[in-house]
């Protein structure tokens, strides 16, 4: 619900799609680089050893899979685990929300100004990062001549995607997916789908997210999806 007043001030493009060279600044058919990372932002030791092997590989962008702002998703708690970390980097950070970016006093209002707005432009310039605005909570990176495409999704705050008695779920959430998988399918292109909740925990089966449609579109698209992250 909150995702959808949101983006009601700021409406997002059916599609939801962006070219890579937005984020790259070179011709993604040709090739390019990036670093998809998850749970990141506690900004402890193990963060910031991350550094280092960061730099040297020199991405053409990063995707934080969720959870960058440990504990609740305020904005201290970006600045902490996000903005200070990965300070003059001077690339795009895309990002998915996990649950503790909804854990904050406005629901996750905190991540999508800070990634699906340009509210906090100033922010990212005196941090040394690019600003990208994303269209929306879940998006796709896709271009033409480029075999790719790398779809971001957004599981809330316990992966509750399926309707159930007590729920709607996110049936338009999980049309947009089929919708981009079966272009995908129909040009020839393989993607990276990333979702931040997952179903499997410890090799078993958690008995709370309700993600069995988004599997079973997973399942249906197997022969698009090379990898789910």
């Amino acid at each position: 619900e909150w995702r959808r007043r949101y983006e009601a001030e700021h409406p997002s493009p059916p599609a939801r799609s962006v070219p890579f060279e937005t984020l790259t600044n070179r011709d993604a058919a040709g090739g390019f680089s990036c670093i998809i990372l998850g749970d990141t932002g506690e900004g402890d030791r193990s963060q910031y050893g991350l550094l280092p092997l960061i730099r040297a590989l020199a991405p053409d962008f990063l995707i934080i899979n969720g959870d960058l702002a440990y504990p609740a998703g305020r904005e201290d708690d970006f600045i902490e685990g996000f903005f200070a970390p990965y300070q003059n980097l001077h690339v795009p950070v895309w990002a998915t929300p996990g649950n503790h970016e909804y854990y904050s006093a406005h629901s996750g209002r905190e991540f999508f100004d800070l990634f699906c707005t340009s509210r906090h432009q100033k922010l990212w310039q005196d941090y040394g990062l690019r600003l990208v605005p994303q269209p929306g909570t879940y998006w796709e990176l896709a271009s033409p001549g480029c075999p790719l495409v790398v779809i971001g999704l957004d599981s809330g705050m316990s992966g509750a995607l399926d309707a159930t008695p007590t729920s709607d779920g996110d049936a338009g959430q999980l049309a947009w997916l089929e919708w981009r998988l079966r272009l995908a399918e129909a040009a020839g292109r393989r993607a990276i789908v990333l979702f931040h909740i997952p179903a499997l925990v410890n090799q078993e089966r958690d008995t709370v997210p309700h993600l069995d449609r988004l599997h079973a579109l997973l399942i249906r698209f197997a022969g698009v999806v090379s990898a789910v992250i």
